[in-house]
């Protein structure tokens, strides 16, 4: 019996749009740290945007705009920077393994930056929005700076990629993507940001450290912190990235810069090497869990779980555990 379904039909039926068994939270590596902490600086910014675009900002005319609070929970942009008479948007991500989904998250960024730049200088934005007077938007630009391991599928992602039907979309953006590893084109090309270059430098190294053989049996964190001073040395000794690397505060975030994900690795890996079972990790969240919702007070369930303070809001606030 034949099926009266289209072809189109067919195709979005074998499709799950809003599927995440295969989802993942974004692992926040010291990586993504050290780019916010270096291109952040005004100065720094404009050296980098010119490498990418060609175009050479004043730094007077350009200020900072912080993504972080305005988007949805666990979602963060790295760097983003809105010209002072807002007419350009330019938002940066850098990333250590790829995304295929950064034009969805960048149309996000650009909905919730434009919503705060106009209410937060315009008087009754809300009814302005509805009024017979166009209001004009910034035009956004939108760039990825790639350094992971495997290699990008494409230069560009366009959001049209996305929707179930491609035909005439009403709506698009382009999001740029730009291999910055350090064996990459882009940084071997003369006009590459010298920042920039020392940066990628000096991830490059921590990389090969941290995959050494001579580091593959210590722990995730003695490993991760030994990699970081064996490439601080790497790049002093060939005076690369030195500016940065002598300064005590930079210094002091990348120790301290350790994510949940690798929280949660060495917790396994230190239950496994003290012969408890695989799931112990898991049996001390249930046990954070449990104790939270029961409304016990937070140092009561660091000291009944033998952790830290932090770690004990650290496993709450991931779980996104509501006391009742």
């Amino acid at each position: 019996m034949k099926s009266n379904k289209s072809n189109t039909e067919n195709e979005v039926e074998k499709m799950t749009i809003f599927d995440n068994t295969d989802a993942i939270k974004p692992n926040r590596t010291f990586k993504d740290a050290t780019f916010r902490y270096i291109f952040k600086e005004k100065d720094k910014f404009v050296e980098l945007y010119k490498s990418l675009s060609g175009i050479e900002l004043n730094t007077n005319d350009i200020e900072s705009f912080d993504l972080d609070s305005l988007v949805i929970s666990d979602w963060h942009n790295d760097v983003s920077f809105v010209t002072k008479d807002r007419h350009v948007i330019i938002l940066l991500e850098q990333q250590s393994s790829y995304c295929a989904n950064m034009s969805i998250r960048c149309l996000v960024y650009y909905s919730n930056l434009v919503r705060k730049l106009y209410e937060d200088n315009m008087d009754k934005f809300k009814n302005k929005i509805y009024s017979k007077n166009k209001l004009f938007l910034p035009r956004p630009e939108f760039y990825v700076l790639y350094m992971g391991k495997q290699e990008l599928p494409e230069d560009y992602e366009m959001l049209s990629s996305h929707f179930v039907n491609t035909r005439n979309p009403c709506i698009d953006l382009r999001v740029l993507n730009i291999n910055i590893k350090y064996d990459g084109d882009f940084i071997r090309n003369n006009n590459t940001s010298d920042t920039l270059r020392g940066y990628s430098f000096f991830v490059h190294r921590y990389q090969y450290h941290y995959d050494s053989k001579e580091l593959s049996n210590l722990p995730i964190n003695e490993k991760s912190h030994i990699a970081i001073d064996l490439a601080r040395k790497d790049c002093i000794s060939r005076d690369i990235f030195v500016d940065y690397l002598s300064r005590k505060e930079f210094l002091t975030m990348l120790e301290k810069e350790f994510t949940m994900d690798d929280y949660i690795a060495l917790k396994e890996e230190e239950a496994k090497q003290e012969g408890k079972q695989e799931g112990a990790y898991e049996k001390l969240v249930d046990m954070v869990i449990n104790l939270y919702t029961s409304d016990v007070s937070l140092d009561i369930i660091a000291q009944s779980a033998r952790i830290t303070k932090k770690e004990v809001l650290d496993i709450i606030n991931r779980h996104k555990v509501k006391q009742f």
